[in-house]
């Protein structure tokens, strides 16, 4: 959670179902009473309540937003990332960690690994892991986090252009579901379906 800066400034937005609650909040911290109507900006500096038409009147007042302060006041926070990692990477990865890392690991999804679910990781582990991997644990750890758009490839894939054009019997025809890219394997170019995202 963030801390409510000492000296703030918020623009009325009494569209915003959370400006009542800022103004109810105003009245108690500051022990006033306040409809919040009326002027354009509202904050606390120096631990008074001050109210203006001008934000320049609010001399060294940080400016935030509504959602800001409810985050510092009520705790709101913003979701955060997380990836669903396969139990069985995850027991790859633990296999090559050092013994820190094995630890830490294993506190936080061995029982994942014992009931065969999926791991949840975190924004912040996940760059954690990234960052402390070792060159010939980094590319384990980097395919856990990489979501893999690759699919079984089949004729029903493309098809002979026909129709009309100069491409006709001349070409195939590649299905829009897909992304197409050719890369070159063995000094042979091929053509790689992809999942579009």
């Amino acid at each position: 959670m963030k801390t409510l800066p000492t000296n703030f400034v918020i623009e009325r937005d009494k569209s915003n179902p959370l400006w009542k609650t800022f103004i109810k909040w105003l009245n108690e911290e500051c022990k006033v009473h306040i409809e919040g109507g009326t002027s354009k900006y509202y904050g606390v500096v120096n631990g008074m309540l001050q109210y203006e038409y001008r934000i320049a009147e609010f001399k060294g007042a940080s400016i935030i937003t509504l959602e800001e302060w409810d985050n510092c006041v009520n705790g709101k926070q913003e979701e955060e990332t997380t990836y669903k990692v396969p139990y069985i990477d995850m027991q790859k990865v633990i296999d090559v960690a050092c013994s820190t890392w094995k630890r830490k690991l294993i506190k936080n999804f061995a029982a994942n690994i014992m009931l065969q679910e999926d791991c949840t990781v975190s924004e912040k582990l996940k760059i954690s892991m990234l960052k402390e991997a070792t060159t010939e644990q980094l590319p384990l750890v980097k395919a856990l986090f990489e979501k893999d758009l690759s699919v079984k490839v089949d004729m029903s894939m493309l098809d002979v252009r026909s129709g009309g054009g100069q491409y006709v019997g001349k070409a195939f025809w590649l299905k829009p579901s897909y992304n197409w890219e050719i890369k070159v394997e063995d000094g042979v170019h091929v053509l790689v379906p992809t999942l579009k995202n």
